[in-house]
């Protein structure tokens, strides 16, 4: 008989497969340490996410400084070769130019393209699949030339043509 297991240990999560043998009264495990980075919502189930893409448990849908909120819109749930890592090297690389991914959405439309929804208010239109140091290197010219303006209040920065930045 196998199953799967969900233990939670203090601020950690572990993942594993519980094998039950033959033998009466005797069980074996082999827990796997997780490191939740996020919750990833796919229509009304919401999921554990961690720095390899492994989904598990279930759990309330919310956003905080703490876990990325992933909302995937997609049709299909098959895993892109790092959409991950593109993510994750997209978020990872805003704090440098004093922004913070509030949240992620994965459109339908687009493959491997991002929504950020960053603390200054606006998104940002990446390509997960692309060249994401290149992406946030131009983010990083533009974003410091546009702080010297108050005004500039943009609804969003579309940063996926490679060298140039789109905002409305």
């Amino acid at each position: 008989m196998f199953g799967s297991v969900l233990v939670v240990c203090g601020a950690g999560v572990w993942g594993g497969h519980l094998v039950l043998s033959r033998l009466p009264r005797a069980a074996e495990a082999t827990p796997t340490p997780r490191q939740p980075l996020g919750i990833w919502c796919r229509a009304d189930e919401c999921q554990f996410w961690d720095a390899s893409g492994t989904r598990w448990g279930s759990v309330v849908r919310s956003v905080g400084p703490l876990l990325l909120l992933v909302d995937d819109l997609r049709t299909t749930d098959e895993a892109q070769a790092g959409l991950v890592a593109g993510i994750l090297a997209a978020v990872d690389g805003l704090p440098s130019m004093g922004l913070r991914a509030v949240s992620v959405t994965l459109p339908d439309a687009e493959p491997g393209g991002i929504h950020i929804t960053t603390s200054a208010g606006y998104d940002l239109y990446m390509d997960a699949l692309g060249d994401v140091p290149d992406q946030l290197s131009t983010l990083a010219v533009f974003v410091a030339d546009r702080a010297k303006d108050p005004t500039f209040k943009p609804q969003y920065l579309d940063l996926r043509t490679p060298g140039h930045v789109y905002f409305k």
